[in-house]
């Protein structure tokens, strides 16, 4: 979902660069190359990039997201706070694919193994406990997971300035295994109720739906932010100029 962000601190590395053909077959290759180049600084981060900086994507922070756990008979929302997610650098790309003539960018990522700790503030009820509370530390493993989506961009009338205005996506794991501490003599009751819940969860539309937006509420106005005086062209020939003249490596680990 984040991996393609380090793409951001490419696209605002360079503020002048010349006009290129855009063909699908290169973008392509030159994309894959420099998504590719760019873990080794997934640690550090890109902090001279745009106008803030880029975070560090490995660890990824993110501050606050709401998880709500549903089944029959449960209905728990958990408010994740602090949370470090460890494990995004050991990416696979198993699809990356542009089609200028759709106007699309199709993806697909995995990981093999990632993890996340953090705080949890957890309340509802579930079968048999009509009145579950909880907070404190939580863990998270995460085997062979996914991401894919497809990208859709325009151009804007005038200028011809490339913008993304639509990303569906769909998430994936093997296998995802939670541990949240703070119920009290109920606490493994809770975590096992909700670990056999995760596959339900991640097969409920309704909850892709709920990823999706949070992940175009996040990131398309990141790509546009740093998109905003380019044009497909000019994108093209930034990529082609980071494939044949790569950045020195700026984060060891």
């Amino acid at each position: 979902m984040k991996i393609f962000v380090v793409l951001l601190a490419v696209f605002a590395s360079i503020s002048s660069i010349p006009i290129a053909q855009f063909d699908d077959a290169t973008f392509e290759r030159q994309l894959r190359s420099v998504i590719e180049r760019q873990r080794q600084n997934f640690p550090c981060g890109w902090p001279d990039a745009g106008e803030n900086g880029i975070d560090p994507v490995d660890p990824l922070f993110v501050p606050e997201v709401i998880i709500e756990t549903r089944g029959i008979g449960t209905r728990l929302t958990s408010v994740l706070t602090n949370i470090n997610l460890v494990g995004l650098r050991n990416f696979v790309i198993q699809r990356l694919q542009v089609n200028t003539a759709a106007r699309t960018i199709s993806y697909r990522f995995s990981v093999a193994q990632m993890s996340l700790t953090g705080s949890h503030d957890t309340r509802g009820s579930m079968i048999g406990i009509s009145v579950v509370t909880g907070n404190g530390p939580m863990t998270a493993t995460m085997t062979n997971s996914w991401v894919e989506g497809i990208l859709h961009w325009h151009t804007l009338p005038g200028s011809g300035y490339m913008q993304f205005h639509d990303q569906t996506t769909a998430i994936d794991s093997q296998n995802v295994v939670v541990r949240m501490e703070g119920f009290g003599l109920i606490t493994n009751t809770v975590n096992r109720q909700i670990n056999d819940l995760i596959p339900e969860m991640l097969a409920d539309p309704e909850f892709q739906q709920e990823i999706n937006e949070i992940l175009n509420s996040i990131m398309l106005p990141l790509f546009n932010d740093f998109m905003y005086h380019m044009t497909p062209e000019e994108v093209a020939a930034l990529l082609d100029e980071q494939y044949n003249n790569p950045p020195p490596q700026r984060c060891f680990w």
